[in-house]
């Protein structure tokens, strides 16, 4: 049977096949990070603490934030 979506080594897999964490592409590090908070995917969150320091636009940082308060061990 397939892992479940929200497992973390099917995060593990599509971050390493895709390199999302890495990513240079604003929209799909928005998209990834809300991923990775909502399953608790704990090895994308360096790359998330630096895109949130180093980008401005609320179009990307509010659902992310959303996401995070809406997680209790990312609250």
């Amino acid at each position: 049977a397939l892992a479940p979506f929200s497992s973390e080594a099917y995060l593990e897999d599509l971050d390493k096949a895709f390199k999302l964490s890495d990513s240079g592409n604003a929209e799909i590090l928005a998209q990834w990070f809300q991923m990775a908070v909502k399953d608790n995917y704990e090895k994308a969150y360096p790359a998330m603490e630096k895109f949130l320091l180093s980008v401005g636009r609320r179009k990307f940082l509010v659902p992310i934030y959303t996401v995070m308060l809406k997680n209790e061990k990312t609250k």
